[in-house]
């Protein structure tokens, strides 16, 4: 099993929204599939293979067309703002729970255990236990009416069918609720307040299909045979850290030490680097047979970023 982070929502209100306001964004990007099928990317040879030990500094072309965590959050404060601002006029007092800030989390690659562990120091301390997430925000209160303004979604559990007001407190009633409203805002001049799906694709695809790869193969076959060197029997490392053994409230001694063989193993062979650059080069020819679509996503990011950064500025 792999262990890919996609980036979390702020709320426990979280689900509700999500199938609310981001349909209603004009700036979402239609569904889309990649040109190049997985059955048409060819093989690869990489030679020039950098020597990689820790991941998590790892960045992908991939990553150029996805938000990173930090401009995700920038993008959700942004959100927050106009979300609040929309209520207030309304005459709700609401404000929006904060964005969950994931520690080490970068882009939805997942650099940091994309191939499973490889931070020494960290394996020394949790083992294959993952760093502690962050906190949730408390749900804040509101009505009723206050969640239908919200999201655009008067839809209950007693009144499935109902649909949401033209206007609402003498005011025309925003499409999609605030937080539609917000992301359309945002996202007028370019991008999306979802993650194309595109370069999702390409991200989750090229990792499945570097597992394929004969440089890949090879030398996860290396750490496989390290690791039985020193007592451990695993066959890749997705083996190793979803062992259920090592499912407790803390990392056992055992847990460390096998955790510890596998980071060393790791170094040894260069297992990063070689699936690193393997990988690397699959994506790289994925995004050339995307490119059009993904200029378009690049620039739309670059917008969307824009206007949250004049919000934010204005705001002080």
């Amino acid at each position: 099993m792999r262990s890919l982070t996609s980036r979390a929502v702020a709320a426990v209100l979280a689900l509700t929204l999500a199938g609310s306001a981001s349909a209603a964004c004009s700036g979402d990007a239609p569904s889309a599939e990649p040109r190049l099928p997985a059955s048409a990317i060819p093989h690869v040879q990489v030679t020039g293979i950098p020597t990689v030990a820790d991941s998590a500094s790892l960045v992908y072309p991939v990553d150029a067309y996805l938000l990173t965590h930090d401009q995700s959050i920038e993008f959700d404060q942004a959100t927050n703002l106009l979300e609040d601002r929309c209520m207030a006029q309304f005459g709700f007092d609401y404000t929006a729970p904060p964005p969950n800030i994931l520690p080490g989390a970068v882009t939805d690659s997942n650099a940091p255990r994309r191939y499973g562990v490889s931070d020494a120091a960290q394996v020394a301390r949790l083992g294959y236990h993952p760093p502690a997430s962050a906190l949730v925000p408390k749900k804040p209160d509101i009505s009723a009416a206050g969640l239908m303004l919200l999201t655009g979604n008067a839809a209950t559990d007693a009144s499935p069918s109902a649909t949401a007001p033209s206007r609402y407190a003498d005011r025309p009633f925003p499409t999609g609720g605030c937080i539609g409203q917000a992301r359309a805002q945002l996202t007028a001049k370019g991008g999306s307040a979802n993650a194309d799906p595109v370069a999702e694709q390409i991200n989750d695809q090229s990792l499945a299909l570097s597992e394929r790869e004969p440089q890949v193969l090879a030398v996860v076959a290396q750490w496989s045979q390290c690791m039985a060197r020193h007592g451990y029997h695993y066959a890749t490392p997705y083996d190793a850290s979803n062992d259920q053994q090592w499912n407790t409230p803390e990392p056992s001694a055992k847990e460390l030490q096998t955790a510890g063989a596998d980071v060393a193993c790791k170094t040894q062979t260069n297992l990063v680097g070689t699936w690193y650059a393997v990988e690397a080069a699959l994506q790289r020819q994925m995004i050339a047979a995307n490119h059009e679509h993904l200029n378009q996503v690049r620039a739309g990011i670059t917008a969307q970023l824009a206007a949250a950064g004049r919000i934010l500025a204005a705001t002080g």
